[in-house]
């Protein structure tokens, strides 16, 4: 694995991208506009860290060559969340 640090990093970055959207939809304050800031940076922190990841991935992909049941829903996963990407950055 080229960089194990990368899923530590996205985990915190998920946790912090769902404690401030749920606060960002519960609250329409003007005081608490940095929760949808730091909604919008931990965004583009997950696009940053997906060079990283990218490469575990597709070294783990060129590794193994047989497609199984867990393989394809995690490729299907994958499509889902560049998906996610590309309509949020709409």
């Amino acid at each position: 694995m080229k960089a194990p640090w990368v899923n530590t990093i996205l985990l915190v970055i998920l946790i912090v991208q769902v404690a401030s959207g749920y606060m960002g939809m519960i609250n329409n304050e003007v005081q608490l506009n940095w929760v949808l800031w730091t909604h919008s940076i931990g965004a583009y922190a997950i696009v940053v860290m997906l060079y990283w990841k990218g490469t575990v991935i597709f070294d783990a992909v060129r590794r193994k060559s047989v497609w199984t049941k867990q393989r394809i829903f995690f490729m299907l996963t994958l499509l889902l969340l560049i998906g996610t990407i590309v309509l949020g950055a709409i």
